[in-house]
């Protein structure tokens, strides 16, 4: 038997099907809402989707029912990324890291959120899919951060991946605004109840 990060043991082919499913675990929530959460229904769509071959289905089938047991055990019918990381050993950042690399080289695969209204941007999709992400996740944090707080992270996330110089400001309302940008660094958007003015200048020289 395997012992796994939360003392679940399993044994050792489940364990590494498991961390081969984990990225596309994380693409697969991608490719829904963004939500991090998957549904036993999200896994028949994406067999469905993709045509596995129905011994693999079978074999996902089988092997599903004990992913139960280990990740949902209230069984709700849902299993989140991070106890899916959790159990595994895994750290989320990572996975997500690796997709975030993926929806910028492969964006054609992706779309924003159904969450997330585009107002106006200047930018590749998959970075707006990355950012707006970002921005759904900071809203969502079980810290309940403030406005000011989602605003200071989010451009210190935008300055670590795309480089310094960033603003972000964070609204609710009408706004007008009128402002210079470096070509393809604007992205305004609206989440929830709040819209994101989000763009880059140069750097100071």
């Amino acid at each position: 038997m395997f012992k796994v990060a939360a003392d679940n043991p399993i044994d050792f082919s489940l364990y590494v099907f498991l961390l081969m499913m984990a990225y596309q675990w994380s693409l697969l929530s991608a490719k829904r809402d963004y939500d991090e959460i998957i549904t036993t229904k999200d896994l028949e769509m994406y067999a469905e989707e993709h045509h596995l071959d129905p011994i693999m289905v079978k074999l996902c089938d089988i092997w599903f029912q004990r992913w139960r047991k280990l990740f949902d055990a209230d069984e709700d019918g849902n299993i989140t990324l991070e106890k899916f990381c959790d159990v595994l050993g895994l750290r989320v950042h990572e996975v997500l890291d690796e997709r975030r690399a993926t929806i910028a080289t492969n964006e054609g695969q992706f779309r924003l959120g159904p969450d997330v209204e585009e107002l106006a941007s200047s930018m590749p999709l998959g970075s707006r899919i990355n950012i707006s992400n970002e921005a759904r996740a900071l809203m969502k944090d079980p810290e309940g951060l403030s406005m000011s707080e989602v605003a200071r992270r989010l451009k210190v996330h935008l300055d670590e991946q795309y480089e310094r110089c960033w603003q972000v400001v964070i609204t609710k309302g009408s706004f007008w605004m009128h402002f210079s940008h470096i070509a393809e660094h604007s992205f305004q958007f609206r989440l929830f109840d709040h819209i994101f003015l989000i763009w880059r200048t140069p750097a100071d020289t």
